[in-house]
């Protein structure tokens, strides 16, 4: 019988390993991209930022929507259980109560919420909670002024027919935690990002964060309305030229 369940275990662990294998060859065919070249904040660099700065036992939970996908991307994690999110149960407002969950939990571990400028504004009152209690969890927002998983939605799938997205009218985020006594800054340009991110994780404080990241910017991977897994676009589609600029190039 233990024979049996040692020879189980070690098939078992056999198909796993060739499992990586064909895992890290996708990952070489299809790497994860975007343009780091360019001027603008983008979320990707930012959290990649985070990565390389934070704790290698740091816990990271996440709210709902684009920054989600991204965290997940581009945090490398190195720990077992330093992940928090509501996956596909979609809980916008879950990322910051989380973080604060897990950082009375484990007060000598360092612990990130990052969190969109949407998701933020569901539970955005425990900024209360943090000053009263005097939690140092650290808060990042990806703030692309917008909804932004939706709008990615309503860009690519219908047609840019743009409904209830917009966020402008949010409030500043850092003023708002400075009026808590919660220290905080917010960052506009790719050159102050490093910086900004070494100090933000400097100290055992409560912080805050506001990235105000490129607003165009969108997540792939992404698999299309009622489509299969196999059917994922994993790369932003061409930009198709419309119908009236055609009938004008053809007039020439």
């Amino acid at each position: 019988m233990r024979r049996k369940i040692r020879q189980g275990r070690q098939a078992a662990n056999e198909y796993r390993q060739e499992w990586l294998r064909q895992i890290e060859a996708w990952r070489e065919e299809h790497p994860l991209a975007y343009d780091k070249c360019a001027r603008t904040v983008k979320p990707q660099y930012v959290i990649e930022t985070l990565s390389r700065h934070a704790d290698e036992d740091a816990i990271v939970s996440v709210d709902v929507g684009q920054h989600q996908m991204w965290a997940a991307q581009f945090f490398d994690f190195y720990t077992p259980r330093t992940w928090l999110s509501s996956s596909g149960l979609g809980a916008m407002g879950y990322g910051f109560p989380a973080a604060m969950g897990a950082q009375l939990a484990f007060p000598n571990r360092q612990v990130i919420a990052i969190v969109g400028d949407g998701g933020f504004q569901m539970t955005l009152n425990d900024l209360a909670t943090v000053a009263q209690y005097h939690i140092p969890v650290k808060i990042a927002i990806i703030n692309n002024h917008a909804l932004g998983m939706v709008r990615q939605w309503q860009e690519i799938f219908f047609e840019k027919r743009y409904c209830d997205i917009d966020l402008n009218f949010a409030p500043d985020f850092a003023k708002l935690a400075e009026s808590y006594g919660i220290r905080a800054s917010r960052v506009e340009h790719r050159a102050d990002v490093a910086d900004a991110v070494r100090d933000f994780l400097s100290d055992r404080e409560p912080r805050l964060m506001d990235f105000h990241v490129d607003r165009a910017e969108n997540v792939y991977p992404i698999v299309p309305p009622g489509a299969s897994v196999s059917e994922m676009v994993v790369e932003p589609p061409p930009v198709l030229v419309e119908e009236e600029s055609l009938d004008d190039l053809w007039a020439v």
